[in-house]
C-alpha cells in the first residue's frame, strides 16, 4: 500500500526502517549461532535465512527491496565473520580441508563469495594450509634421511680403529641389508605422498571451489614454495619417474619374452672429435629370477595399479611436480643418470632379439621426454634424444658386428680344416668355456670365447661414468680389441675409453666338482665387472690340494692383486675420470699396460671399497654367496681369506648378484659432487644470459640486470643474486663489461 503512494513513501517511511531492523535481527541472531554452533553448521543456518528473506521479500515487499535486504542479511551473517569462520579450529576451512569435507567447503565457498573478500580470505586460509602441511612433509622426509644416516654412522662406528681406507670402505660396506632395501622407498614414498595431497587439493578445488581458476593458481603456488624447500626434491622426482618407468618395462618384458636383461663385461665413454665410447656386454643370457620378479610385479602393478595405464597417469603427475621444481637443471643431471642405466641395462636384452619389453619401454621414454620438451623446449632434451640416438646405431653396429664375428669364425674354422687335412690330423680340441671354478685348463694360450654386446656412446651426452678400478680379464681383452680393430677400421680418426664400471657380466659356474659322489652343478651367474674379475681370480688359482680335492684359497690382498681393484687404483680411476671431462680419457685399467702396472703395484696397498663391497656380496649373502669367507662374519677385513664355495646349489640355474649397499639415490659425497658440477655448468649459462640483456639495452643498472637475467633463466633454475653479482665481475674482469664512470650501479656494454 505504501508503494502505491509513491517509491519516495515507500523508502523513507518503511523501507528504511525495515533495513534497520532486519539487520539488527539478525546481528543478534549471528552473535548467538557462532557462539553455539560450528561453522558447517553455522553456514548451513545462514543459507536458510538468506533463501528464507528473499521468499519473504518476494511475497510481501516491493521488489526494489530484495536487494538491499539480502545485503543486510549477508552483511551481519556473513561478511562481519567470515574471518572467524574460515580461521575456527573446529570446522573452519583447514579442518574441512583436512577431513575432505566437500560438500561444506562448497558451501562455505558458495556463501563467502556472496561477501567481499570473502573468497580471497579462503583461497589465503587453503595457500598458507597447504604451505604449512608441504612444510612439514618436507621436515619429515628431512629428518627420516636424517635418522638414516645416524644409525649408518653408529653402524659402522666398530670399525674406527682399523686404518683410515680400511674403516672408509668397512662403514661403506656395514649398512645392514633392511636399511639398503627401504633407503631406495624414501624418495618414493615422499614423492607418492606429494602427489597424494597433490590429487587431494585438485579435488577440492575442482568439486568444492568449483574450479575457480584464483584457487588452482593459488594452490600451484604454495606447492611450488614447499617442494623447493626440500633439497633433494628434483633427484626424488627424478628417482620416482625412474621407478615408473621400470615398472613399465617390467611389465612389457614379463609378457612378451620373460624378462631380465642382458649382462655387460665393459663400457667405454667417448673421446674427442665426434670420439665415441663403447659399452661391452658379455653374454645375452637373460636372468630368470629377474623374470620371476617382473611377472610378479607386472601382476601386482595390473591388480592394484591399473597397470600400464596408472603408470603413464602417475608419471603424468610426477611431471606436475617437475613443473614446481625452481632447478630443473638438476632433475635434468639426476634423470640423464637414470636414464643411461635404464637404456644400458635393457639394451642388450633388446639387441638379442626380444623386443617386446623394450617397445613398451621405448613408448613410455618418448612419452616423457615429448612432455619434457613441451615443457622445457629442445635444448632442455636435447642431450636425452642423443643417448636414444645412440642406442639405436649400437643396435645396427651390433648387427654388423656378429655378422663380422661369423665371418670370421667360418674363415678360421675353414682355414683350421685345410691345415689339419694338409697334416692329416683331426680338428683340435674345443676350448672351454669361462667358469668361476673348473677343472685344469689344457695347455693353450688361447682365451675362451666371449661374447660381446657393444654399445657406442657419444661423449658430452652420457653422464659422467663411474670409475670402475679392476683390471680387464685377458678373455674380455682379447674380445675387446678385436672389437677396437673392427670398429677403428670402420670409423678412422676416433679414439674409444672403455669403462668397464656401467656393465655386468654373465659367467658360466660349475660346482661340486670337490665332491665325487654328487654330480656337478651348473649356473650362470649375473654379476658386476668387478664380481666377474674376482670369480675369475679363482680359474688361475693354483688349487691347494691334488686331483682338486680341495677348494683354491686366496687373501684379499691377492685378490687385490690379481684384480688391480686397489684402493690407489680407485683413487687413480677416479682422478683419470676427473680430468678427462666426462669420462672422455681411457680409465685405468683399459689397457693392457695400465692395467699390468697396477695389478704390480697392488700387492703393497690395500684393498679398495668397490672390491670389499664386491666380496662381501659374493660371500656374505645369503643364496648368494658363491665364495667362503674365512673367518665367518659380514664384513671385509684385510685378514679374510675367500674360496670357492664349492657346496653352492640353487633352485635357480640362473643366479643374479646385486652389490651389498648399492643404492639407487646419491650418498652425501656424491650429492656434494654433483651439486658442485650443476653450480659450474651454471655459470656459462648466466654469464650468456647478461651478454644477451646488455647487447639489448647497452647500459643497464644492477637491478635491472638481476631482475631480467633470472626472468630469462628461470625455466631452467632461478640464478641468486650473488651467483649474477660474481659472474658480472667476472665479465667486466674479461672486459665484456665495464662500469660507469660517474653511477657506478651502472653497467656498459662493450662491443
Amino acid at each position: 500500500m505504501l508503494a502505491d503512494l509513491g517509491r519516495g513513501v515507500y523508502a523513507a517511511d518503511f523501507e528504511l526502517h525495515y533495513l534497520d531492523e532486519t539487520a539488527a535481527y539478525y546481528a543478534r541472531e549471528a552473535a548467538r549461532a557462532m557462539r553455539e554452533l560450528r561453522p558447517p553448521q553455522y553456514l548451513s543456518m545462514a543459507e536458510e535465512r538468506l533463501q528464507a528473506e528473499a521468499e519473504r521479500v518476494a511475497n510481501y515487499l516491493d521488489a526494489a527491496t530484495a536487494a538491499p535486504a539480502t545485503a543486510a542479511v549477508e552483511r551481519e551473517l556473513l561478511g562481519r565473520h567470515a574471518a572467524a569462520i574460515i580461521s575456527a579450529e573446529d570446522g573452519g576451512a583447514v579442518a574441512l580441508m583436512e577431513r575432505d569435507a566437500l560438500g561444506d567447503l562448497a558451501r562455505m565457498y558458495r556463501l563467502l563469495g556472496r561477501v567481499e573478500g570473502g573468497h580471497d580470505l579462503l583461497r589465503a586460509a587453503m595457500g598458507d594450509h597447504v604451505r604449512a602441511s608441504g612444510a612439514a612433509l618436507v621436515r619429515s622426509c628431512s629428518s627420516s634421511a636424517t635418522s638414516a644416516a645416524a644409525s649408518a654412522s653408529a653402524a659402522s662406528a666398530p670399525a674406527a680403529s682399523a686404518s683410515a681406507s680400511t674403516a672408509a670402505a668397512s662403514a661403506a660396506a656395514s649398512v645392514s641389508a633392511s636399511a639398503s632395501a627401504e633407503a631406495p622407498r624414501e624418495p618414493i614414498a615422499f614423492v607418492e605422498r606429494l602427489l597424494s595431497e597433490k590429487a587431494k587439493y585438485d579435488t577440492i578445488v575442482a568439486r568444492s571451489f568449483a574450479a575457480d581458476r584464483a584457487f588452482g593458481n593459488a594452490l600451484n603456488a604454495a606447492f611450488e614454495h614447499f617442494v623447493n624447500l626440500a633439497p633433494r626434491a628434483p633427484e626424488f622426482v627424478s628417482l620416482y619417474m625412474d621407478d615408473r618407468l621400470r615398472r613399465a618395462a617390467r611389465g612389457g618384458a614379463g609378457g612378451a619374452t620373460g624378462g631380465g636383461n642382458a649382462g655387460a663385461a665393459a663400457t667405454a665413454a667417448a673421446g674427442e672429435n665426434g670420439e665415441e665410447g663403447v659399452k661391452a656386454e658379455r653374454g645375452a643370457v637373460a636372468d630368470a629370477e629377474a623374470a620371476g620378479a617382473a611377472a610378479a610385479a607386472n601382476a601386482g602393478n595390473s591388480a592394484n595399479n591399473g597397470g600400464g595405464d596408472d603408470n603413464e597417469a602417475a608419471l603424468d603427475r610426477a611431471l606436475v611436480l617437475f613443473r614446481f621444481l625452481q632447478d630443473k637443471d638438476v632433475f635434468e643431471r639426476y634423470y640423464k643418470q637414470h636414464l643411461a642405466k635404464r637404456l644400458l641395462l635393457s639394451s642388450g636384452g633388446s639387441s638379442a632379439g626380444g623386443g617386446g619389453g623394450r617397445a613398451l619401454c621405448d613408448d613410455a621414454e618418448r612419452r616423457v621426454l615429448v612432455r619434457l620438451k613441451t615443457e622445457c623446449g629442445y635444448q632442455f632434451t636435447s642431450k636425452l634424444e642423443s643417448m636414444f640416438a645412440d642406442v639405436r646405431t649400437s643396435r645396427d653396429l651390433g648387427a654388423e658386428w656378429r655378422a663380422h664375428r661369423e665371418r670370421a669364425a667360418a674363415a678360421a674354422t675353414a682355414a683350421a680344416a685345410a691345415a689339419a687335412a694338409a697334416a692329416g690330423a683331426g680338428p683340435s680340441a674345443d676350448v672351454p668355456g669361462a667358469a668361476a671354478r673348473s677343472a685344469p685348463a689344457p695347455s693353450t694360450d688361447a682365451p675362451p670365447p666371449v661374447e660381446l654386446s657393444v654399445q657406442v656412446l657419444t661423449t658430452g651426452s652420457w653422464p659422467t661414468p663411474v670409475p670402475c678400478a679392476c683390471s680387464v680379464p685377458r678373455a674380455v681383452a682379447a674380445a675387446r680389441d678385436a672389437f677396437v680393430e673392427f670398429y677403428l677400421a670402420k670409423h678412422g680418426g676416433r679414439r674409444l675409453a672403455w669403462q668397464p664400471g656401467m656393465g655386468s657380466a654373465e659367467l658360466r659356474a660349475v660346482f661340486g666338482l670337490a665332491s665325487p659322489s654328487s654330480a656337478p652343478r651348473r649356473h650362470e651367474l649375473t654379476v658386476s665387472p668387478i664380481q666377474a674379475c674376482v670369480l675369475l681370480a679363482f680359474n688361475d688359482a693354483p688349487s691347494a690340494g691334488a686331483g682338486g680335492g680341495s677348494a683354491e684359497t686366496l687373501t684379499l690382498s691377492e685378490i687385490a692383486a690379481a684384480t688391480g681393484a686397489t684402493a690407489h687404483a680407485s683413487a687413480s680411476a677416479t682422478a683419470a675420470a676427473a680430468a678427462g671431462g666426462g669420462g672422455a680419457g681411457p680409465s685405468a685399467s683399459s689397457d693392457p699396460a695400465a692395467a699390468s702396472a697396477s695389478t704390480s703395484f697392488a700387492s703393497s696397498t690395500a684393498a679398495s671399497g668397490d672390491l670389499k663391497r664386491a666380496l662381501q656380496s659374493l660371500a656374505c649373502v645369503k643364496g648368494k654367496n658363491v665364495l667362503k669367507k674365512s673367518p665367518a662374519g659380514k664384513d671385509v677385513d684385510d685378514g679374510d681369506t675367500f674360496s670357492v664355495n664349492d657346496a653352492f646349489a640353487s633352485r635357480l640355474f640362473k643366479v643374479k648378484i646385486g652389490t651389498v649397499s648399492a643404492s639407487r639415490s646419491e650418498a652425501e659425497p656424491e650429492r656434494a659432487e654433483t651439486r658442485a658440477r650443476v653450480d659450474e655448468d651454471r655459470k656459462p649459462q648466466v654469464e650468456a644470459a647478461i651478454v644477451r640483456v646488455m647487447k639489448a639495452r647497452r647500459v643497464a643498472d644492477h637491478n635491472a640486470i638481476v631482475s631480467e637475467v633470472t626472468r630469462q633463466l628461470a625455466g631452467r633454475f632461478v640464478p641468486p643474486p650473488p651467483l649474477v653479482k660474481k659472474r658480472i665481475e667476472s665479465l667486466i674482469e674479461r672486459e665484456f663489461l665495464e662500469r660507469d664512470a660517474v653511477d657506478r650501479k651502472l653497467y656498459r656494454y662493450l662491443a
